[in-house]
């Protein structure tokens, strides 16, 4: 069996597991329901407070309650108990972008006059759960990333926004609230959960076979993912590299600050044209929001940076010089 479909089988293995309650002699008992399951509120799901669903597969906490979350990641403009909010993770505009149309599964485009004039309204409600955007609500509030506005920069020491927007993902789920004070928590990272589970099996069986059946085995998973939060299901004629694509694009947006696309956009040796480049041709973008005449929100796209990659080298990390010495037959990665 190649390691694709090694790799659908252990993905699949797990999400065939079931779950039992023992009896005080250790024994099974019970109908045997699935052990692990997709949570039905995703926001509850991803805020970095909340242990209790059948969707978290494998978890850390960090053992002490703290309010350094919130505060280092809300927007500039916004204080509690006269602590301003830090505003430390800018999200690139090649994030935000990726979260496609709701009404219709298609993508963003800036091209299109309809997106460009309201470019956050019907897009898939995981942008909102991942990202601050200009005019969103929270907290009772709204986050102004406009030029001039609120939460474009912090007072006394200049820090802001690089891109036009802040994290949001991990944050409870309490943008109704207005508290004295940013929300305190014990702190959970997940590592695996369920969700990534269902792609890492639809990616691993549409690479084990370029056949409908596994296409379509691929398909019933991505959409699996996609229904929890209302989005079209994926077409149903697509071809392997349609369906790579698709789910590459799923890992990004469901997975996004999860600390999986750093080493998804490596092993698809990707990274080199969607991150960085070595002769600066590949740019990360933000946006700078103005108001026109009539107080119309007019969006600017800038550049924020361009990352140096060498696809021929940075895709693997070294072996350390001690290893190479110690094992003879160890061969050093390419370009180190």
């Amino acid at each position: 069996m190649s390691k694709w479909g090694n790799a659908a089988e252990a993905a699949k293995a797990v999400i065939d597991l079931k779950a039992y309650q023992l009896d005080n002699q250790g024994n099974p008992i019970g109908g045997g329901e699935s052990a692990f399951q997709l949570e039905p509120d995703r926001q509850t799901l991803v805020a970095i407070n909340h242990r209790s669903n059948k969707e978290v597969i494998f978890s850390r906490n960090t053992g002490s309650d703290h309010n350094r979350f919130a505060s280092y990641w809300y927007p500039v403009g916004f204080f509690a108990d006269k602590t301003q909010a830090e505003g430390r993770i800018s999200p690139t505009q090649e994030l935000v972008d990726a979260f496609e149309m709701k009404s219709t599964g298609e993508p963003f485009d800036w091209n299109n006059p309809v997106h460009r004039a309201n470019p956050y309204n019907d897009r898939d409600p995981r942008l909102e759960q991942t990202v601050f955007y200009n005019g969103m609500k929270w907290r009772s509030e709204t986050v102004d990333t406009y030029e001039g506005g609120k939460d474009i920069t912090m007072e006394n020491n200049g820090i802001k926004t690089v891109t036009g927007y802040y994290m949001r993902k991990f944050l409870p789920n309490d943008q109704g609230q207005k508290g004295s004070a940013f929300p305190s928590c014990n702190p959970v990272w997940n590592y695996i959960r369920l969700a990534d589970v269902y792609l890492m099996y639809a990616e691993a069986i549409n690479e084990a076979q370029d056949s409908k059946t596994n296409r379509d085995l691929a398909k019933t998973y991505v959409d699996l993912v996609r229904k929890r939060v209302s989005m079209p299901v994926l077409k149903d004629d697509l071809n392997q590299a349609q369906m790579r694509e698709a789910i590459q694009h799923e890992r990004r947006v469901e997975l996004a600050f999860e600390e999986q696309r750093y080493f998804d956009i490596r092993r698809w040796k990707i990274a080199h044209k969607v991150y960085g480049s070595t002769d600066q041709s590949v740019k990360l973008h933000g946006v700078t929001i103005t108001r026109d005449a009539g107080s119309n929100f007019v969006y600017t796209l800038k550049v924020v940076a361009t990352p140096y990659f060498d696809n021929n080298s940075m895709n693997l990390y070294p072996f350390k010089r001690d290893e190479i010495l110690t094992n003879g037959n160890l061969e050093q990665n390419p370009g180190y």
